[in-house]
């Protein structure tokens, strides 16, 4: 389904941005719809079924049918749907993890198709999965909070499945994450959890960032922190 009209005049790509994630939101469900058994089916695959009682409601959905970006023709999959948003605007953004069809695994796409694609807006963006051991929003936090903010949605998930009191945010890229609130408060030390290793002159960066606003900061692999084990921060050359 297109979601412009192609005879009229073309749109700011913004506007196109926003139609696309409403659109994708429009016809999501929830993860515990009769309709998202494929979904459940791949977190199952995972380890993940029950979803942790802590998942905040309504922020993980699915697609039983999305299309892929139209101009590459890679037709349609089952996908699950995570929201992302700011304190001050909300769900604007998704990230969608396109699956198999029997919901086994990831979508078998290959290069220059990538099964994972992030449609909205980026800079401050993030997926709350959970509030932790308060059960609150950060904001309503009463002293700062150790904040885990993971790269994939399936690592976030496997994290409040074994760290029932853990705050776990998804932030997908370090665009989003640079352009976090950290100047909040509420926020006290905070671990990365990398599946995939960034340029170290772009943690670096983020670093330098983090360190104007006195914020202790681990960076980390996802393998490693799900074993537990304390790893060395990946430091910028």
């Amino acid at each position: 389904m297109s979601l412009i009209d192609r005879r009229s005049a073309p749109l700011p790509g913004s506007v196109r941005s926003a139609c696309r994630v409403k659109d994708i939101l429009r016809h999501a469900v929830p993860l515990d719809h009769p309709d998202a058994a494929i979904a459940r089916r791949y977190l199952d695959s995972l380890g993940l079924l029950p979803l942790s009682p802590l998942l905040l409601y309504g922020r993980v959905l699915f697609r039983p049918h999305l299309d892929y970006v139209a101009r590459l023709g890679a037709g349609s999959y089952p996908a699950l749907i995570g929201r992302f948003s700011t304190y001050v605007d909300e769900s604007r953004s998704v990230e969608c993890t396109f699956l198999r069809e029997d919901g086994s695994a990831i979508a078998d796409l290959k290069p220059p198709h990538s099964p994972r694609l992030y449609f909205g807006l980026a800079g401050g963006y993030f997926l709350p999965l959970s509030h932790g051991q308060t059960g609150r929003p950060l904001s309503e936090a009463r002293r700062p909070e150790h904040i885990i903010i993971t790269q994939r949605l399936e690592t976030g998930l496997k994290i409040i499945r074994d760290m029932p009191e853990a705050r776990v945010w998804v932030g997908i890229s370090l665009r989003n994450i640079g352009g976090l609130p950290l100047e909040m408060p509420q926020i006290g030390r905070l671990t990365f959890v990398f599946d995939e290793l960034p340029l170290a002159d772009h943690t670096g960066s983020l670093r330098a960032l983090i360190a104007r606003k006195g914020k202790p900061v681990q960076m980390t692999s996802g393998e490693t922190f799900l074993r537990g084990v304390t790893a060395k921060s990946f430091e910028a050359a």
